[in-house]
């Protein structure tokens, strides 16, 4: 390329880069200033973090909330469910004995489980016979293969019919794992039909109930995003920002983990860049057998002392490589320090993921999921920073070549 040339591109480029930097850099200083709980937070109630996990959270993450209790979920025909209160880790909630909500934690956040909010006219749309049978079948999306959160992010260009005609091989099983269709809005973009839908199980699940008080407040911007995947797809250990965030089980049955924040410092978290997320440091779908033993996630997650964890450290560009560290982490466990609470959602199920709650799940049976994203003007305010380097991250100017949005280069 001749010189002239070369300026002639500079000069077209550079100023579109110069104001993606500068509006980058205001939407960071906007943010701290409204993370602020005077600013921000002014009528909730300032659950301060445990120091350990303060000093971990990157910089960027909005401030963590206590989450509000709901007044009462709302099914479609508008029956209030009643609380029960459940106070430690390490509980089980699969079998779906306990009240139709249940309350998993205090002090900071809460996860809150709500038993069959959906009716079945609701979820008919949702079948995976219905989505093959219907001409979103043919849409073209990104479909992704494994857990990026931890390992080297693959991505497929796949039909919706693909993934759901896949064959029945998990992750971890040997071979290519399934790819799933993972956070997708294009095909709620391209579908009124699935876009509406969407939009009445967010209403119905999220304004009805848990998120009344945050939008008498100000108004709610909500975001749906779809899950669709065959059994024993998985989605690795991360922790979300959003200070809203719904899990509603549209088909099938699905495994939440999920992690109260004074168990990051054990953890742990990679620099590997997510739009939504960080990502942990520990795979728990790769666990050391040891004699005796049954290496799994629920060993894992039971805080098994025996077990052992692989724990994935980032090399950059994408790439990750195990290295176990049972000792400090195995004492940990046995200290009873950390251990997760395992939630099984069924169809018409929703659970809340208490922001800054690291979590992981596995479907138990092809599936579809709603993922019910939600937060106030002031909280996406709160959030300016993370959106600042989403752009940059957008133009290859921060994180480029190690995140979980883009493939990377061949394991």
């Amino acid at each position: 390329m001749r010189a002239e040339d070369l300026l002639g591109y500079l000069g077209g480029v550079t100023p579109g880069l110069l104001l993606v930097g500068w509006a980058s850099v205001l939407a960071v200083l906007l943010g701290m200033a409204a993370q602020s709980p005077q600013v921000c937070y002014e009528s909730a109630i300032p659950f301060g973090p445990p120091v350990e996990f303060s000093r971990q959270l990157p910089w960027w993450f909005p401030f963590p909330r206590n989450a509000s209790a709901p007044a009462g979920w709302a099914s479609g025909q508008s029956v209030a469910e009643t609380l029960t209160p459940l106070e430690t880790r390490g509980a089980d909630l699969a079998d779906g004995e306990a009240a139709p909500i249940i309350r998993a934690r205090t002090g900071w956040g809460s996860v809150w489980v709500a038993r069959g909010v959906l009716s079945a006219d609701a979820l008919a749309p949702w079948s995976l016979q219905s989505l093959l049978e219907s001409e979103e079948a043919g849409f073209e999306l990104n479909a992704q293969v494994g857990c990026p959160e931890q390992h080297t992010t693959r991505i497929k260009t796949l039909t919706l019919r693909d993934v759901i005609l896949s064959g029945g091989r998990a992750s971890g099983e040997g071979g290519e794992p399934n790819a799933y269709v993972a956070e997708d809005m294009e095909v709620l973009h391209r579908s009124p039909r699935l876009a509406a839908s969407a939009q009445a199980i967010s209403a119905a699940v999220v304004r009805a109930g848990l998120g009344a008080d945050r939008a008498a407040r100000s108004p709610m911007m909500m975001t749906e995003y779809l899950w669709v995947g065959r059994a024993g797809v998985r989605t690795g250990l991360h922790a979300d920002a959003d200070p809203l965030n719904v899990l509603v089980q549209l088909a099938g049955e699905k495994d939440v983990w999920l992690f109260h924040p004074n168990d990051t410092a054990v953890l742990g978290m990679t620099d590997k860049w997510d739009d939504g997320a960080i990502s942990g440091l520990t795979d728990p779908f790769t666990i050391w057998r040891a004699p005796g033993r049954e290496a799994s996630p629920e060993a894992f997650a039971q805080g098994d002392a025996c077990a052992g964890l692989n724990v994935v450290r980032s090399l950059g560009a994408g790439q990750a490589s195990p290295v176990v560290e049972c000792e400090a982490t195995s004492a940990a466990l046995g200290a009873g320090l950390l251990g997760a609470t395992h939630v099984r959602l069924q169809a018409g199920d929703a659970l809340l993921v208490p922001q800054g709650w690291m979590h992981f799940a596995r479907s138990r049976a092809d599936g579809v999921s709603l993922s019910v994203r939600g937060l106030s003007l002031c909280e996406g305010v709160a959030s300016s920073p993370r959106m600042g380097l989403i752009a940059l991250h957008s133009v290859g100017l921060y994180q480029a070549g190690n995140c979980a949005c883009h493939a990377g280069p061949p394991a």
